[in-house]
């Protein structure tokens, strides 16, 4: 039986992702972000050993973009995404977002995403 999801992935991250810090002046933003084993992608990536999937921590880093831009933004490119580190669920990762440049319509993220000070992912976004 194919895997469906029962909820948007994007609902479950951002009733998920705790906003720390914002400066939408340096178009910087920090978060937390915990997701729940008891979510259904957990019953298929990968059964008995789950993992949070790249996407989801994609989709973490621009909601979180949002914040450090303080508009909503739609990610047109996906220019870098490096998973370093297995993030598992029920366990908090730290993100820290950062603008490479100015703000303009289309503007450019670092997210560097972190769990037990060490790096899990670096993910660099093109939004506009």
């Amino acid at each position: 039986m194919p895997h469906t999801l029962d909820t948007d992935p994007r609902t479950e991250i951002a009733r998920s992702l705790r906003v720390t810090e914002t400066d939408v002046v340096r178009g910087t933003a920090c978060a937390e972000l915990c997701l729940e084993a008891a979510l259904p992608i957990f019953r298929g990536h990968f059964p008995g050993h789950p993992i949070v999937p790249g996407v989801y921590l994609i989709e973490a880093a621009r909601q979180l973009a949002e914040h450090a831009e303080g508009r909503k933004l739609a990610t047109a490119t996906v220019v870098e995404a490096r998973f370093t580190q297995v993030v598992a669920p029920d366990r908090w990762a730290r993100l820290v977002a950062t603008r490479e440049g100015e703000s303009a319509p289309e503007c450019a993220v670092r997210v560097v995403v972190e769990v037990d000070g060490a790096t899990a992912a670096r993910i660099r976004l093109r939004l506009a």
